[in-house]
Order: structure tokens, then C-alpha cells, then sequence
């Protein structure tokens, strides 16, 4: 076993929105493949994976930031296919 339930990151969230169906944020920690954390936002329809912020220390300070942008991403209607995804590359929000 490589981690806890066998998972290769001792840490893996998968955060869902119930207003943005397809898409979830996936944080992920450091692990013996790799010393960053990781967070990542991932659309099923679209099958896309945007890096949101990597670095080698946990900062939940950044993470709140870039959780705030999504709620307003996704209330402001980009929660179509592709959209919230292009709207973070766009703005800036994805690493």
C-alpha cells in the first residue's frame, strides 16, 4: 500500500459544486512521486484538468482565493462546458 487506502497521495479532496455539475477541484498532496501540493480543477464534459496552484507549502490562504473566484465564476453562469475553465485561464486565476 502506497498510502492510506492504497491511494498514491496521502491526501487526495475531490470538492464538488451542487450549482456546477461536471466540474470538482481536486487538492492533492505531497507524495514519494512528487514534494508539491497540487490543486486542480478538473470538467468531466470537456474531460480538461487546469492546474490552479502548485507549490511545495500548503496555502490555505491562496486556496480560499482561488474557492472565492470559482463561486463567483459559477454564479456569475460559466458553468457550461469548458466555460469556468476558459474563464480562470483567462482572468489569470489558473498556474
Amino acid at each position: 500500500m502506497r498510502g492510506e487506502w492504497g491511494g498514491a497521495y496521502p491526501v487526495h479532496l475531490r470538492l464538488t459544486r451542487a450549482d456546477a455539475a461536471g466540474l470538482a477541484v481536486e487538492l492533492v498532496s505531497p507524495s514519494a512521486n512528487s514534494p508539491l501540493w497540487c490543486t486542480v480543477l478538473t470538467d468531466e464534459r470537456t474531460r480538461s484538468r487546469v492546474p490552479l496552484s502548485v507549490g511545495y507549502r500548503f496555502e490555505p490562504a491562496t486556496l480560499r482565493t482561488t474557492f472565492e473566484k470559482i463561486a463567483e465564476y459559477t454564479r456569475a453562469g460559466f458553468t457550461g462546458a469548458g466555460e469556468l475553465v476558459a474563464a480562470l485561464r483567462m482572468g489569470g486565476h489558473a498556474a
